[in-house]
Order: C-alpha cells, then structure tokens, then sequence
C-alpha cells in the first residue's frame, strides 16, 4: 500500500510539473558559434533530462564491458564451488555408506575443486581411515586438531583411531582433552569411563559415570549397575589396604545402588564379621537369600560359621533357606552340610527333591559322594559320576562381551578387559550331534534326557 502511494505522488509531481510548464511557457534562446536555437523552457528541460537519461545508459554499458571478465570468473569460480560442495556432500555420506574407494575419490575431487583444506580434512581423513590408511588419517586428523574450528573433530577422529589400534593410554589423554574442550561429548566421556575403570582407576571412573548419567549419557540404570560395581572394587581396595570402615560404607553404598548384588553382599559379611558382628553378617546373607538363592552366599555363610560343630552348621542352614526351601540353591546347600555332618537321610531328602529335568553336574556329584559315604557302594557312585558328565552344566560368572567363565565376580574381565559385564548365568544349552548311521542304514538321534535318567541300567538306579 505505502509503495502505491509512493508511486501515486510521483506521478502527481510529475503531472503538476508538465501543468505548470504549460501554464508559463517561456523562451530561451541559445547563441553557439553560429547556431542560433529557440525553444520553449519545457522542451529544454526534457531535452535535459533524456540527455541525462542517454549519457546513464551509456555509463552502464561501458561498466558492463568492463566487469565481463571479472563476471566470467566469479560465475566460474562459483561453479567450482558449488561442484566441489557437492563432492564433499557425496565423499561424507559414501564414508557413511562405507564405500573407501568412492570417498577417496570425491574427497581427492573436493580437495581440487574447493582448494581450501579446512574443508576438506575431514572427508579426507575418513577417506583415509576407511582405506586403511592410518598414518594419512592420523596426519588429516592432525591437521585438523592444531586448527581451532575443527580442534574437537580431529580429537575425535585421533581417538577412534586409539581405540581401533587398541592403544588405551592414548585413547585416555585424546577423550580427557575432547572432554575439556566440549564437556558435553559423549563419546570423551564414554571412553573416559571405561579407560579409566579398565586401568583400574575407580574413583576418575566414578567421576566420570557420574557425568554421563547427569548429562543423561548413561542411562540411569546401566549407571546405577555400573556405580555399584566401582563402589565394590573401591571396597576390595580398602579392605586390602586394611580400612575397614571405609570397606563397609562402599559395600553399604554398592548394595544400595544394586539391592541384590551377590559380590557386594558376601564382602559386606566378611567385613562384619572382622570387626566381630557374626550376627550382624549373617543377617545381611539371610536378608538377601530368599531374592538370589546363590551358592557365593553359601560359601560365605559357611566362612561365617567355620568354628561351629556340623550338627550346628545344619542348623543354621536351615534357618538361611527357610524363605526359600524350594530353591535348587536352598537344597544343595542342605545337603552339602548335611553330607559334612554325616546326616545321609537329610542330605538325600533333599537331592531327591530335585527334578531330574534340573539335575546339574553338582547335584549328581552330590549324588555319588553320598552313595559313597553312606553305602561304600562305589558302583554306585561311577554311575553318578557318569550321569554328571552329560548333566546340564550349573550356572556361573559368564562374561557378555567374550564368553569366558569366570572363578568369581570382577569387574574387569581377565580374558577380554571389558567393564562390569560379567554376570551369573547358566552357560548355554549345546545341540546334540546326530548319531553316524547303523549298519543297517538307520539314523539314530541322540535325544536330550535328564540326567538321572542318563544313569539308569536295566536293573538299578543310581543310588538305589
């Protein structure tokens, strides 16, 4: 609207211009040489103005001449760039898509085309890194670090390359410095973390877990497993170094983290028990049992009691497995101590009790150590022993990340180093192999059979 009223009053002034031209004529008279020209005011001024108008015109065409080479070169120039632009766009989604050969190609392209390294560095140096090429990679990445726009993408393209080459001292100082310059990386407080807490350095690795799960980097619950699995090593170290109270408040801590973390609880109650508070530790096997029935807790129960009779030390296993007496782990236990107390009928109530379906190579060992203890009768033993070897095996520390079984609980896996990823399972069930065929040509299928059943002869049972 304003730019039509603008336009409006334009031609009005015009209009009143041209009017008053009209309406007082004039004359004028130019002398030149012997020229002698008349004309009227309003003629002369239109001449003027187209006059004005030509010499413009011609202003504009001879500056267009001048800047035609110019012109010529910024519109190519912008060609390249934009050509070069988009070979980058392409070198990064092939790194993306992993094809090497494609990225080298359009980062080498990019590279010629763009003639600005800053902007090329990186698709080269992930060109560099897919192609295998770690010394150019490491020399882009380089690059990249001493420039102060691009310092945190070639810290983080240095330490994956740390990580990859299995270098964790230098994958440390690489994420510690990412972490300096942006603290909100997740990948530097990521390694940060498990840098440190494989080195074995648990309180920076606390440190460290902690910011992650307040940046929300870690999730709240792998960082509570996590803090409870620091706050137990950190209890291991103080125990060693003989503070016990400091031992306690960490495994007090870890088990508040982790209610039901077994190593946590039977360090708690070897520590109790060495400031004299048998009872106090007892009471914390006891709480935990009916949730995690777990032969570590039987273990550590029975340290607790080593300086009792056998007949006592029944006792006080039953008392343990009162809130869970079905529990396989509630019957082993029984029948281990009522074994060590000579209590044959006990200890054979209870592996009875277990279904052949999960009778383990444990219990069948049981089994043969009572049939040797009560009876003398070695036959009977062999056979349980036997049945033992095709048992399914118990469960135990399986690592997650390589699958090695483990003697205890660490937090450090001794085969792979991975963090806190060792836990309590039953190893895998294995596939039975087809039996070769019969002379006659059949095939015989081994079919899966519960253990007992493996022991069984034509005329007995184990233990019968």
């Amino acid at each position: 609207m304003a730019r039509v009223l603008f336009y409006a009053v334009q031609i009005a002034v015009l209009v009143a211009a041209a009017v008053w031209f009209a309406d007082h004529p004039g004359k004028v008279a130019v002398v030149w040489f012997n020229y002698h020209i008349e004309t009227s005011v309003g003629v002369l001024a239109a001449a003027i103005i187209v006059g004005f108008a030509v010499i413009l015109m011609l202003l504009q065409i001879w500056s267009g001449f001048l800047r035609a080479p110019g012109a010529f070169l910024s519109r190519r120039s912008l060609r390249r760039r934009e050509a070069g632009f988009q070979a980058l766009s392409l070198g990064l989604a092939a790194v993306a898509a992993g094809d090497a050969e494609q990225a080298g190609v359009l980062a080498k392209k990019a590279d010629k085309l763009l003639s600005d390294p800053r902007l090329t560095r990186l698709l080269s140096a992930q060109a560099a890194a897919l192609n295998g090429d770690e010394d150019a990679a490491e020399k882009y990445f380089e690059a990249l670090r001493n420039d102060a726009e691009t310092s945190y993408l070639g810290l983080t393209g240095l330490l994956r390359l740390a990580l990859d080459q299995n270098d964790p001292q230098v994958a440390l100082a690489l994420a510690t410095e990412a972490r300096n310059l942006r603290p909100d990386s997740a990948l530097a407080i990521q390694t940060v973390f498990e840098q440190e807490a494989r080195a074995g350095n648990w309180w920076p690795a606390q440190q460290a877990l902690y910011d992650g799960v307040r940046r929300r980097i870690i999730a709240e619950p792998i960082g509570r497993r996590h803090r409870s699995a620091l706050l137990l090593e950190r209890a291991r170290q103080a125990q060693r170094d003989g503070n016990i109270p400091e031992a306690l408040t960490l495994t007090a801590n870890a088990l508040e983290a982790v209610p039901d973390f077994v190593p946590a609880a039977c360090l708690q109650a070897t520590l109790l028990a060495a400031t004299n508070k048998t009872k106090k530790a007892a009471g914390v096997i006891e709480a935990l049992w009916p949730r995690m029935p777990h032969p570590d807790l039987a273990a550590a129960y029975r340290q607790l009691m080593a300086s009792e009779t056998p007949l006592v030390h029944v006792q006080r296993v039953q008392k343990l497995v009162a809130r869970a007496p079905e529990a396989i782990e509630s019957r082993l236990a029984i029948a281990e101590a009522a074994l060590a107390a000579d209590l044959w009928g006990a200890a054979r109530t209870q592996l009875e009790a277990i279904d052949s379906a999960q009778c383990s190579v444990r219990a069948c060992r049981l089994q043969a150590d009572l049939e040797e203890a009560e009876h003398g009768d070695a036959a009977a033993a062999r056979r349980w022993l036997r049945a033992a070897q095709q048992a399914p095996a118990d469960p135990a520390w399986h690592c997650l990340g390589c699958g090695a079984v483990q003697p205890t609980w660490q937090a450090i896996c001794g085969n792979c180093g991975s963090f806190n990823e060792i836990t309590w399972k039953a190893p895998p069930k294995v596939a039975r192999l087809t039996a070769p065929p019969a002379d006659d040509g059949t095939v015989v299928t081994a079919e899966e059979t519960p253990p007992t059943q493996l022991a069984v002869t034509s005329d007995s049972k184990p233990g019968s």
